[in-house]
């Protein structure tokens, strides 16, 4: 009888080792084996792509409250996709105050002014761009002129800078080959002593 319970007490400390190492096997494999990759993380501050020029317009004022450079950058036209070369024309007064730095404004420039003016915020404020009496002069099949008048509030660190700009421009909006709408000219003009878009592109990239 003795024998007998020895016997099976033999069996089940086998049945139990063999367990564990099973277990082990499979915890090992398991740490070895190819894992699916993560989900990608989706930009949720990326705006719609600009098929009409109404989506030009409210993707400039969504990348501009939302600091966003790369969106912004989207908006200005190059010549990749037959695209043309953007161009700004400044106030008058701005042309005089800045003498040379507006001739040879391009998107380089643009994209220069954008991420000197974001990053010079302070860290809680957002900058707003507010339109009135905006219109639009045309709209041809790949071309349309866009007119608003704005004023921009930016609470920034610069205190040589003003915070708030007023002024009125023309937007001519061109669209490429691919059907993306984008500002090929930004034209500037003053609606008051106030300081406008120009001022404002001056101060911060001069």
């Amino acid at each position: 009888m003795q024998l007998y319970h020895e016997h099976w007490k033999g069996v089940l400390r086998y049945n139990i080792v063999k367990v564990i190492l099973s277990s082990l096997f499979l915890f090992s494999c398991d740490i070895l084996s190819t894992r699916n990759p993560e989900e990608p993380i989706i930009d949720t501050n990326s705006n719609p792509p600009a098929t009409t020029p109404q989506l030009v317009i409210s993707n400039f004022i969504a990348a501009f409250q939302n600091k966003n450079i790369l969106e912004y950058e989207k908006l200005i036209s190059d010549t990749t996709q037959n695209g043309r070369l953007y161009k700004f024309n400044p106030t008058t007064a701005a042309k005089m105050r800045y003498s040379t730095l507006f001739q040879q404004w391009n998107k380089i420039s643009e994209k220069q002014f954008i991420t000197k003016l974001f990053t010079s915020l302070k860290s809680s404020s957002s900058p707003s761009l507010t339109l009135s009496n905006s219109r639009y002069e045309y709209i041809y099949a790949d071309s349309a002129l866009y007119s608003s008048n704005y004023q921009i509030n930016v609470e920034h660190l610069i205190t040589s800078i003003p915070t708030q700009f007023k002024g009125k421009f023309y937007l001519t909006l061109n669209k490429n080959n691919v059907n993306i709408w984008s500002i090929s000219l930004c034209e500037d003009f003053e609606t008051s002593k106030d300081s406008s878009f120009s001022d404002c592109k001056g101060a911060f990239i001069n």
